[in-house]
């Protein structure tokens, strides 16, 4: 988990949402999707590919979930 800040920062130019009161960025917000939570049409309507990236890699970062599987998810 030490890396996933040092690519956050290093990853310039991602598309925020209001997310209460803090910001989160659409792929930090995609992260955080991935993990544990369905694909949001919604947001990736929003937030186009940060999103979708996010939720790749928070879903990748699973134990046994797949590229296929994780990109199987984000279809609708």
């Amino acid at each position: 988990m030490t890396l996933l800040p040092i690519l956050l920062i290093t990853v310039g130019g991602i598309t925020s949402v209001n997310a209460s009161s803090n910001e989160i960025s659409c792929f930090e917000r995609g992260i955080v999707d991935g993990e544990d939570h369905p694909f949001n049409q919604r947001t990736y309507n929003n937030c186009g590919d940060d999103y979708h990236q996010g939720f790749l890699e928070g879903c990748m970062s699973v134990e046994g979930n797949t590229r296929e599987v994780c990109e199987s998810a984000t279809d609708a």
